[in-house]
Formats: structure tokens, C-alpha cells, sequence
């Protein structure tokens, strides 16, 4: 997943098949007796993540969950659930928040954004959808799914940006969505409770496997922010966005820490500067129905093709 090769004790879920080549992430379990963190501090904040590192060992901490310890010197991560927390809880938190976070403290750009890829082989190119949480960034990323594009990552995209241009890294973990969005995935598409705290279901798209499950990095064609829905039955717009905008956007969505040191800051904002730099940016905005939402989706592929000529079609 996400260019990493993950060798765990099970299949991950609706991942990757365990790599078998020299791991980038070696995955064991150990169950704690008591709770894996300190209670909270009264009056201290109610955080959701404590993140400390002690020697060559970085633990992510989840208050009342667990904890997830990854190694600086070596492939180990250790997953520490507390007693009761159910395993697919932790698969999330490593798959969905540890990885992201953990490449991004290594220094590399990490963006909230669903991903996926239109065309074939040299011609494919993969479009990112960007925007605050509650904005549809998964649905909109199963509307084209369902239009034909190939299913690259959901709120992960890991960006390279190295001398062969942006490109991003496939994640391949399916799509998170809430019930009723789920509803709307291919048929027989299985579906998975994410964590034991939320109703969003995992979907591993019928489309995603296959001929069209895509593995290698795939150049970014488009940054597709999304805006405000449109009334039922309305059709999608699609306006550019001047590369000012974009760059405010992809800060705005980088996987980071809180309060990141100096040096991360500087490195972010380098970072998103030669993205927007390589790759057009829009904004869009999609109709509330989910009726409308395949068609609506397969207009703004259209659209943002017109708009960024590198794109099939374009």
C-alpha cells in the first residue's frame, strides 16, 4: 500500500496482499492487560492523538484505544489495542493515520485528498480531490469510480516529487463512506465496519480490482478542490483556480502535526509550492443526490480534461 510493502501476521483488510519481498513495514500485535496510555490530566485537552518519541521509537497514542509504536531503526510497528478494542479499529488507525502521519514526519508531502486515475498507460494521469472534511472528498472519488476511473487512494495520496514530475503514490486501502454513499458502490463490492467509534463502512470497489487496480505512481493531471454542493439535480461546475489558491489548499490538507517545527513548515510550503507549479488546479462543486452522482462525475472528469489538456480526452 502506498509504495510500501507491509508484511502482517493477516491479510490486511481490503488492502494489499502481505508483501513477501524485504518489508517496509513489519506488523506484530500486542495486546495490552490495562490501557496502553496514562489517563488524561485533568483539564488537560482532549486530544485524540498523543504523538512522543523515545529513542529510535515513535508511539502514536489514541486515548482510550490503544497505541501504535514505529520503529526509526528498523521495519517494526507494534500495535498495542487496549482491552476491548476491536482489530479492525486498530487496522484503521495504522492504515488511515499512523502511515500518513509517520511518512509526513519523514518529510514527505502527504495530502487529505481521494485519488484516482483516468486513461491507460502513458496516457493515464490521476486527478485529486481536496477539500475540508464533510465535503465529499470519498464520494466524489466513488462517483468517478463508477464513471470508469480506476480507484488510486481515499484521504491518503503520498506525492513524489521527483525528477520524473508529481506524481501519486496509489494507496489501494478501498474507499471509507457512510451508509448511505455506500449504497451506491459497485455491485458486490464488500463492505467492512472501519472502527468500532463511526458508521463509515470500508469499500473495497469492484472496479479497483483487476485490470483496473494500478500500483505504480501515476502523474497528477489535476487538483480538484471541492466546494459547496449544488441542489439536487443541478449540474457540476468546474472553474480554475489561480496557483495562490492552490497552494493555500494543499497546505490546508497536508497530513501533518499540530504544531510542526520550523523546518517541516518550510518544507511544506516548498513542497506544495512546486506542486501547484506542475499541476492545474479547479474547483469544483457536485449535486447533493447521490442519484446524480456517477453522471455528475463523469461531467467534471470531462470538464477538468477541457480545462487541463494533459488529461485524456484533454
Amino acid at each position: 500500500m502506498a509504495g510500501l510493502i507491509v508484511v502482517a501476521p493477516e491479510p490486511l483488510p481490503l488492502g494489499p496482499e502481505s508483501g513477501h519481498d524485504t518489508p517496509d513495514l513489519l506488523v506484530r500485535w500486542h495486546d495490552c492487560a490495562d490501557p496502553c496510555l496514562s489517563p488524561r490530566r485533568p483539564g488537560a485537552a482532549p486530544d485524540w492523538l498523543h504523538v512522543e518519541t523515545t529513542g529510535e521509537t515513535v508511539t502514536y497514542g489514541f486515548p482510550g484505544i490503544g497505541r501504535i509504536d514505529v520503529s526509526r531503526a528498523s521495519p517494526d510497528v507494534v500495535l498495542h489495542p487496549d482491552p476491548g478494542t476491536q482489530q479492525h479499529t486498530m487496522w484503521h488507525l495504522l492504515l488511515d493515520q499512523v502511515i500518513p502521519l509517520d511518512l509526513a514526519e519523514r518529510g514527505e508531502l502527504v495530502l487529505h485528498a481521494g485519488s484516482v486515475a483516468v486513461g491507460n498507460g502513458s496516457a493515464r494521469r490521476a486527478v485529486l480531490f481536496l477539500g475540508e472534511s464533510g465535503t465529499g472528498k470519498s464520494t466524489a472519488a466513488l462517483g468517478c469510480v463508477l464513471s470508469g476511473a480506476a480507484l488510486l487512494g481515499d484521504d491518503f495520496a503520498r506525492i513524489s516529487l521527483d525528477r520524473e514530475g508529481a506524481q501519486v503514490v496509489p494507496a489501494n486501502t478501498g474507499v471509507r463512506l457512510w451508509e448511505d454513499a455506500a449504497a451506491a458502490a459497485p455491485a458486490g463490492a464488500a463492505a467492512h465496519q472501519v472502527a468500532e467509534y463511526t458508521s463509515k463502512v470500508r469499500i473495497g470497489a469492484a472496479a479497483e480490482s483487476g485490470s483496473h487496480r494500478v500500483t505504480e505512481p501515476v502523474p497528477i493531471g489535476a487538483l480538484a478542490v471541492l466546494g459547496d454542493r449544488l441542489p439536487e439535480g443541478a449540474r457540476p461546475t468546474v472553474e480554475p483556480i489561480a496557483p495562490s489558491g492552490a497552494f493555500a489548499q494543499v497546505l490546508s490538507q497536508a497530513f501533518r502535526l499540530d504544531v510542526p517545527p520550523p523546518h517541516a513548515r518550510v518544507q511544506s510550503m516548498d513542497q506544495a509550492a512546486r506542486l501547484v507549479d506542475q499541476v492545474p488546479a479547479v474547483r469544483v462543486r457536485l449535486p447533493e443526490s447521490l442519484a446524480d452522482l456517477a453522471p455528475a462525475c463523469a461531467q467534471v472528469l470531462d470538464r477538468i480534461a477541457d480545462l487541463a489538456p494533459i488529461l485524456p480526452g484533454g
